[in-house]
């Protein structure tokens, strides 16, 4: 008996670290089991990040030569840098790889689960088990992990910033506030949309809870101060491409850069509100296969509909400090109501998916984790029904789990096949490399010199001097890297060139099929233009 309870005193005492590390072990092997190879191949976003890194690295500039740039051109209309720097060092120890392109954003999706547990801890450990479980095992933050889109990255920032302000606000020390604002300022880089969203957050954040930061102000200032020298690279990005759509002479003292963009994504025309809402019933699918897989939402419908009594039993709190606002402070948790109706700003704003929308699903399961608990303690006086309400939760959570677990890493390879160009690295790999004699023609997918960057390890410094590059005044186009051609029309005075292209894709050499060298999903062959049959 005596051995039986004292069993029974310790499970009590360390049943929330057990629960913790058990949802925290689960959460790192979805991300790091068959890593980097599920997803296979590249997303044209990913190859053109990694590049960037490969250019920071070999050359202090990104691929269009701007020395240490506050905010890529990208495409011409822009792309985040932060996933980018954060890369630099995996692909200086690890060379560059789609393994090591993707490391940084494994790093920060799995720190994201003790990081998402230490800011609900401050609360309750009980919604701190049930965000862990639903920041580490549902779809959205578990494909998150796995592959490197610059937007993946805004949320941890953003959790990051939240939970050092959380600190702040409720012990006061000037650790915590001098860390608040800067990681805010830092978050600014990860994706351009927290233009959108952190300001106006900031803003309301400081008015509601003026008696908690007045006491620290000059400490805030300084927190201030430091923010605005960290994010001032990029608030001279936005107000240059923004307002002045100008360069300023000053510029070429300063030891990075702010290049103009030749299309800006702040200019489309609204008119998606319904889209947008459409959007939304639909549990923030946009169907796309790089971020969701048919049959699966990506929170599993279980993080919205509590998400909604998250919102009601927070709002409960905040009702009751209205009434007694002289005697009582602010609930801590209406930051989370914050963050999240901030973060429906780009919902009114542009033609959102599930990238756009990234700074919306973390918010979303903080409140959603709220619900859980609350519905749980409201039925405290139907003990059997507040049991059964749980296992029925918690059979449904595991089986759509061990569902997703087999069609991902089992069937997704041959679903995102195409999309990723699964292979076109291997065949790219297999080409002999370029001569002025016999050059290589890829073509067939867009931003596909991205592509020959990454796998053909193509030298920076050359693509800086020796690339046809123009814009169509929305787009950076480029038709030529050294003897890599990527415009069939390059090779019509070629009697010989290699050819890589996917096997469906022939309109530069038809009769290539009889000449196959190297085959995956994409061929790779030798072809002769002059005996090339048009069948």
């Amino acid at each position: 008996m005596l051995q039986r309870g004292t069993l029974y005193l310790w499970w009590k005492k360390n049943v929330f670290a057990i629960f913790f590390w058990v949802l925290f072990a689960l959460s790192i092997f979805v991300r790091v089991w068959q890593f980097p190879h599920i997803p296979g191949g590249f997303n044209q976003d990913e190859a053109a990040a990694a590049y960037e890194s490969y250019s920071l690295l070999e050359t202090g500039q990104d691929k269009w030569g701007n020395p240490y740039p506050a905010y890529f051109p990208g495409l011409g209309d822009g792309q985040s840098v932060l996933m980018s720097y954060l890369s630099v060092p995996f692909i200086k120890v690890f060379g560059l790889s789609i393994f090591s392109a993707r490391l940084a954003e494994l790093v920060c999706g799995i720190l994201m689960i003790p990081l998402i547990y230490l800011i609900l801890r401050e609360f309750d450990r009980r919604v701190a088990l049930v965000g862990v479980a639903f920041v580490g095992l549902t779809p959205w933050h578990w494909m998150l992990s796995r592959w490197a889109l610059d937007a993946n990255i805004l949320p941890f920032f953003t959790a990051l910033a939240v939970f050092a302000l959380v600190k702040a606000l409720k012990t006061q020390k000037k650790s915590w506030i001098l860390a608040t604002l800067p990681l805010f300022a830092l978050a600014f880089y990860a994706y351009g949309i927290a233009i959108l969203v952190l300001p106006p957050f900031l803003l309301i954040i400081a008015i509601l809870f003026y008696p908690y930061w007045k006491q620290q102000y000059k400490t805030w200032l300084v927190s201030a101060l430091i923010a605005l020298i960290i994010g001032f690279p990029f608030l001279l990005y936005a107000v240059k491409n923004y307002v002045f759509h100008a360069n300023f002479w000053w510029e070429k003292y300063l030891p990075f850069t702010s290049p103009l963009l030749i299309a800006n994504r702040l200019e489309q025309k609204p008119g998606y509100l319904m889209q947008n809402v459409q959007f939304s019933q639909r549990g923030f699918d946009d169907g796309t296969i790089y971020n969701t897989i048919p049959g699966f939402n990506v929170l599993f419908w279980i993080v919205q509909p509590f998400a909604l009594f998250g919102l009601f039993w927070i709002g409960q709190k905040m009702l009751i400090w209205w009434q007694n606002r002289r005697t009582q402070n602010l609930p801590l948790e209406t930051i989370f109501v914050v963050w999240f109706l901030v973060s429906l700003t780009p919902l009114l704003i542009f033609d959102v998916n599930i990238n756009r929308a990234n700074s919306l699903y973390m918010p979303l399961i903080l409140i959603g984790a709220y619900g859980v608990i609350g519905a749980y303690d409201r039925l405290s006086k139907y003990p059997i029904a507040q049991k059964m309400a749980a296992a029925v939760l918690s059979i449904y959570f595991i089986v759509q789990v061990v569902l997703f677990f087999q069609v991902y890493f089992y069937t997704y390879n041959d679903i995102i096949a195409r999309p990723n160009r699964i292979g076109l690295d291997q065949a790219i790999a297999a080409t002999p490399a370029p001569t002025r004699e016999l050059p290589v023609l890829i073509t067939g997918f867009p931003i596909n010199y991205s592509f020959v960057g990454v796998y053909a390890r193509f030298d920076p410094h050359q693509f800086h001097t020796d690339s046809d590059v123009t814009n169509d005044g929305s787009y950076y186009q480029v038709s030529r890297m050294g003897q890599y051609f990527l415009k069939p029309e390059l090779v019509q005075n070629y009697a010989q060139y290699y050819y890589v292209a996917h096997r469906d894709n022939h309109e530069a050499c038809v009769g290539m099929r009889t000449k196959i060298t190297h085959y995956y999903d994409i061929e790779q062959g030798l072809c002769n233009t002059l005996t090339a049959v048009n069948n």
